[in-house]
């Protein structure tokens, strides 16, 4: 079965500055990510990292200079951009979830007590946050966000990680398994 999503060399750079003094400042560079059906992903970094600039991409609100982004819209539309925790309860089945999280530590604990109450088997969620280690100890896969690109973070010792290496995925199993 295809993934769910499929990001591949994804690029995005901003100019800033006035006049003659400008920068072009590389945003997302060469960034690929496939999300399966059912996979709880969660994305974290630093206010500043490009988070927004990717969800903005992957949800075509935004236009990569470099790069594609497909979904497998096979079964109507795949994803339901939520904005707040209580959002949640109210928004149906849909194969895809996208949530962005704010950096305060309250609202992050709500949406992980939020994403918890939710049951719906098969589901996928993708959630970008700052910080929020309530949140990614739902992920079934976290990834870092730095300078442009997607590094695999370990997780804690006996759980299962799914780890993505150069846009190919594979599992490893914690020490002592």
């Amino acid at each position: 079965m295809p993934p769910l999503l499929t990001a591949r060399q994804l690029g995005k750079s901003y100019v800033a500055g006035h006049g003659r003094c400008w920068a072009r400042v590389q945003v997302l560079a060469a960034l690929s990510l496939d999300v399966g059906r059912g996979e709880r992903v969660a994305i974290v970094g630093p206010k500043g990292s490009g988070k927004t600039t990717l969800l903005h991409c992957l949800t075509g609100l935004r236009r990569p200079d470099a790069g594609t982004v497909r979904w497998d819209a096979s079964r109507g539309t795949p994803y339901r951009l939520c904005t707040v925790p209580r959002e949640l309860g109210r928004v149906g089945h849909h194969e895809a979830l996208l949530l962005e999280l704010a950096d305060d530590p309250v609202l992050v604990g709500e949406w992980a007590d939020a994403l918890r109450e939710r049951r719906s088997p098969g589901e996928t969620w993708l959630v970008l946050a700052s910080r929020g280690a309530a949140v990614t100890e739902l992920a079934s896969r976290v990834l870092r966000l730095h300078e442009g690109a997607l590094h695999a973070v370990p997780t804690p010792v006996g759980r299962p990680a799914r780890v993505a290496d150069g846009g190919a995925q594979f599992h490893r199993a914690a020490p002592g398994r």
